[in-house]
C-alpha cells in the first residue's frame, strides 16, 4: 500500500480554492474558471488603490499605484490560468485594507483576518508580512487609539487558527 504522505510540503489553499471554483462553475467549464480567476486578478489594481487612498492620503499617487498594479506584467499575463498568484494577491491586499480600515477605526478586522489565513493557506509566506505589520502597529499603537490592540486581536486570531491549522496539517501529510 502506497502511503499517503508527502515527501514535501505544498500548501493546500490553492487547491482547495481552484477546487471550490470548478465545482461552483462546473469541472468541465474551464473557460467559465478562468474567467474567475480573471475576475479575481482584477480586484488587486482596485484593492491597490483602495488602500493606497486609505494609507497615501494622497488620491492621484493611489490611483498611480492602482495603475501600476493594472499594468503587472505577470498579473496580466498569468490571470486566467489556475494559479494561486490572483488568490494570494487579491488575499493579501483586501485583508490589508481591512486591516487598514479596522486600525483607522472601522469594522473589518475579523473579516481581514479571515482572508489572511485563507492568504496563509495558499502561500505560507504572508505570515511575514502580517507579522512585520504587528511589529509596526506595536511600535505606532499610541497614535493607532485605544482600540487598537483590541481590532488587532480580532484580526489576529482568525490568521492563527488558520497558521495552526496549516501547522498541523503540514506534520499530518509530510515525512
Amino acid at each position: 500500500v502506497a502511503s499517503r504522505r508527502l515527501p514535501g510540503f505544498r500548501p493546500f489553499g490553492t487547491g482547495w480554492l481552484l477546487g471550490a471554483v470548478l465545482w461552483v462553475v462546473g469541472a468541465g467549464n474551464l473557460a467559465a474558471a478562468g474567467l474567475v480567476q480573471a475576475v479575481v486578478a482584477g480586484l488587486a489594481p482596485v484593492l491597490t488603490a483602495s488602500l493606497g487612498v486609505r494609507t497615501l492620503g494622497r488620491p492621484r499617487l493611489a490611483l498611480a499605484a492602482g495603475v501600476v498594479t493594472l499594468l503587472w506584467f505577470p498579473g496580466l499575463s498569468l490571470s486566467g490560468y489556475f494559479l494561486s498568484e490572483p488568490w494570494y494577491t487579491t488575499l493579501v491586499l483586501a485583508s490589508a485594507w481591512l486591516l487598514v480600515r479596522a486600525l483607522q477605526g472601522e469594522r473589518g478586522a475579523l473579516l481581514g483576518g479571515v482572508l489572511a489565513g485563507v492568504a496563509f493557506w495558499v502561500r505560507p509566506e504572508v505570515v511575514v508580512l502580517f507579522g512585520l505589520a504587528a511589529v509596526a502597529a506595536g511600535l505606532g499603537w499610541r497614535t493607532l487609539g485605544a482600540r487598537a490592540p483590541l481590532r488587532g486581536l480580532l484580526f489576529a486570531a482568525p490568521l492563527l487558527a488558520a497558521v495552526g491549522i496549516g501547522v498541523v496539517r503540514h506534520h499530518a501529510v509530510t515525512d
